[in-house]
């Protein structure tokens, strides 16, 4: 952890970190992300990550190593990297309670958009002057066109969206990027099937050797070249994080969740995600007008088609703004 700025109003003291190792961020937060870890998992998910690039970069830095360049090389963050949090403590006699996350961090594609996260985003009305206090942090750290959009809960999202207008003079975009529920499947509502595999169908885990593979490029805010595309491909194989729905006449479908036309409504996709998800938690975003919202509640993703909806199932928007320097996402 860089350091803080401590901030306070009416009886109330707040302070707002500045974390600029993933290490340091943890030390702070990590108790209270895995409390709520279906919520906070982006946040929670990119920390780990980072962490484990730290570990390998001093590792490297310890041996005397450069690391070897290649296609299969680990990225390793390059810095310029951060998140802050926002803290209260409404009395001395009580500890400092984590109020709010934000992050502001990049991939080997690009930068991330602002990603931000509280354990009570239902509070709106006390959000407002705490969002006002970590912007004026945010904006002594980054050009104002690095932020080109800001995802999260939808309330949080909001309210910060439009505060960051009022700062920078950076408009919101007339349509969200993305409004999504934030639903999750466990072992008690996920639904197996008894049915055996079609003849020549197979799942597994990608490897280098299916670089070839048709990918979607159907991202209207952030779209790949088929080049970069690959390159995307390729750093989520190193993580294990693309898996095959694969018929040996030649075809493949690649999930980000994505099918080839020619393989849709024959239950590939479903039969995919339910291969991955008889875990204990497995949580995901769709998109409130997607059809793919079928699949996710045959296989046992809870609120979704209109069914009753638990109150941990949260909404999600992701605002941008014109005029920015778009990254990747």
């Amino acid at each position: 952890m860089a350091g803080f700025s401590l901030l306070g109003w009416g009886n109330e003291q707040a302070q707002v970190k500045l974390h600029t190792s993933a290490t340091g961020f943890l030390l702070d937060t990590y108790l209270v992300l895995c409390q709520r870890e279906v919520s906070a998992n982006i946040i929670l998910a990119h920390a780990l990550d980072y962490a484990k690039a730290e570990i390998r970069l001093h590792t490297l830095l310890l041996d005397s190593h450069q690391p070897n360049e290649g296609p299969d090389t680990p990225w390793l963050p390059t810095g310029g990297y951060f998140w802050l949090t926002l803290w209260s403590n409404e009395s001395s006699h009580r500890p400092t309670k984590l109020q709010l996350v934000l992050s502001c961090l990049s991939s080997p594609l690009g930068d991330y958009p602002i990603f931000v996260w509280s354990p009570d985003a239902t509070a709106k009305d006390e959000f407002s002057s705490r969002v006002e206090k970590t912007l004026d942090v945010l904006i002594r750290c980054v050009e104002p066109d690095r932020v080109f959009s800001v995802f999260g809960q939808r309330n949080l999202v909001e309210i910060l969206a439009h505060a960051w207008t009022a700062k920078t003079g950076f408009h919101i975009e007339p349509e969200p990027f993305y409004i999504a529920l934030l639903t999750y499947c466990t072992r008690g509502t996920f639904k197996p099937v008894n049915e055996t595999m079609p003849s020549a169908h197979n799942i597994r885990a990608a490897s280098s050797l299916d670089l070839e593979a048709e990918f979607a490029d159907a991202s209207v805010y952030f779209p790949l070249t088929l080049e970069r595309g690959r390159d995307e491909a390729r750093w989520l194989i190193q993580k294990r994080q693309i898996w095959l729905y694969e018929v040996t006449a030649g075809q493949q479908v690649v999930t980000k969740v994505y099918t080839l036309p020619k393989w849709r409504r024959k239950r590939c996709a479903e039969r995919l995600v339910r291969a991955l998800c008889n875990k204990e938690y497995v949580a995901l975003y769709v998109g409130t007008q997607n059809d793919a919202q079928h699949v996710y509640d045959r296989v046992g993703f809870v609120g979704l088609n209109g069914k009753d909806r638990p109150s941990d199932v949260e909404d999600a928007l992701e605002l941008g703004f014109r005029g920015t320097n778009r990254g990747y996402w």
